[in-house]
Formats: structure tokens, sequence, C-alpha cells
């Protein structure tokens, strides 16, 4: 880790010693190869110098995982019922060792062979809960990392204003030297929301998304390699899955507007005594 940082931590001078020395009057190409040289160079140096190289590529890993097309639940369903179909075999263990082998790792492919090594329901139970501890724990770690870069993007834009304010009371003698490092010191700060709003928030967002459906999807793997080990009927298994999922779909649904307007207290409480009164 502290070869990590050193070089980080010099790369991080230079970009500041650059953004004292190069010129940037106005809003011309160098103001916002400068601006975009402190905004980015040193959201990424402080990156190095925070987390270590794993963790920064597991969130690599992570975002590009949440942008790729998710694993059909459907066929995670029917893939379990012909496990199901497999134990519920004459060679039940063996059928389910052979199987294994065309499983892709993951969660499933622990599940199946804890039943095929002949694991008690707690064990298997457990195994699968740690492994999708473990997995969720990813996701979370790398959310926190996308926050925090969020957050010092936006620093990073104000340390640059910063710094030419700095160098316009050290060099502006008249006011349009101000006017012109004024439109240069807030290219860095516009630099800094544009990649938090519209770069790294949209990110996060869409890892929290793509966690959510994880989450869903480890639950059903769990609940149908318990209804596997407790040797339930394929079909059962398939009917409590597909139910499941179709519930889900279900509620994550934006309801239509409702077609009826709705009566008022008052105007519904007239309704109900006005046939009263005309009896």
């Amino acid at each position: 880790m502290v070869r990590q940082i050193i070089p980080a931590g010099l790369f991080l001078v230079i970009i500041i010693f650059f953004s004292f020395t190069l010129g940037g009057e106005g809003i011309g190409w160098v103001a916002n190869l400068n601006a975009l040289m402190l905004v980015a160079g040193g959201t990424f140096s402080y990156a190095l110098m925070t987390y270590p190289q794993k963790k920064l590529a597991l969130t690599a890993r992570v975002v590009m995982k949440a942008f790729r097309s998710p694993e059909n639940l459907k066929d995670i369903i029917q893939t379990i019922g012909r496990l199901a179909r497999l134990y519920q075999g004459g060679w039940g263990i063996r059928n389910l060792e052979g199987a294994v082998k065309d499983l892709p790792p993951g969660l499933l492919r622990i599940g199946v062979e804890s039943i095929a090594y002949q694991y008690d329901r707690d064990k298997i139970k457990q195994a699968l809960q740690r492994e999708a501890s473990c997995i969720r724990s990813q996701y979370e770690s790398a959310g926190k990392v996308l926050r925090d870069l969020s957050q010092m993007v936006i620093s990073m834009g104000l340390i640059g204003t910063v710094i030419y304010f700095v160098r316009f009371f050290d060099t502006a003698r008249d006011i349009q030297g101000l006017l012109g490092f004024s439109a240069g010191a807030f290219l860095s700060t516009f630099y800094g929301i544009l990649f938090c709003k519209l770069g790294l928030n949209p990110l996060n967002g869409k890892v929290k998304e793509f966690m959510a459906e994880e989450d869903f999807r480890m639950e059903l793997i769990q609940e149908g390699v318990l209804g596997i080990y407790d040797r339930e009927h394929p079909r059962a298994i398939r009917f409590k899955l597909e139910n499941h999922s179709a519930a889900r779909a279900a509620f994550n649904q934006v309801p239509p507007e409702p077609g009826v307007v709705l009566l008022s207290k008052e105007l519904a409480l007239d309704r109900r005594i006005e046939p009263v009164l005309h009896r």
C-alpha cells in the first residue's frame, strides 16, 4: 500500500504545481485542460492513496457487471427444476455430482455441491448465507467507493477554484484580469459537479439497482437449493419460485393512473344519505 501511496501523492503534487503555473485566463482549451487535469487527476490520485488496487479493481468489475444483461430468472428456475428431478432419480447423489460440472461458479453450484457432499440442511443454509453475504459485501464496498469519489471530485473542483483565485490575487492587476481568472476558476467547479452528478452518482445508482436484483436472485437460489434438499416435487419448486418472481415483477411495475376519480368524504357521505332521505 505504501508503494501505491507515494507515487499517487507525487502525482497529486505535480498536478497542483502545474495548476499554479499553467496559463488559463478565460475559458480556452488551456483552462479547460487545466481544470480537467486537476479534477480528474486529483480524484484519481486520491483513490490510489485511499484504497488498495484490489478494491479499486473490484469496484471497476462490479460497475462493468452492473451494465451487463442480468441472468434470466426463468433460466435459473428451469435449472433448479432440472436439478430437483435429477436428485429424485434412482442415483440422486451421483446425478448431482455429474450435473455440478456443467454449472457456472456461483451460489447455485455451491449449494448443489453441498447437497452432493451430503451436508445437513443447517450447514447448507449457512454456506449459502455466508456466500451471499460475501457477494453482497462486495457490492456494498463498490458503492461506498463510488460515493466517496463523488464527494472528492466536487472537492477537487472547489480546490481548483481556490487555486485560480490565488493566482488572480498574485498576478492580476485590473478588472479584466479578474474577469479572465474568474471564468477559468469556475471551470473546475463545473467539471467537479458534472463528473459527480452525471458520472459517479448514476454509476452508484446502477450498482444499487444491480445489487437489489442480485439479492433477489440469491434469495431465489437459496430457496430452490433447500427445496432440492428437502426432496420437494420439481413442479412444486418451480411453481413456488415462479410465483416469487412474478410477485417481484408486479411489485416493481409502476401502478397506472386511476381511471376513476375518488369522491371526497363529504360528497360520499351525501351520496349515502340522499337515498335514505327520499324513502
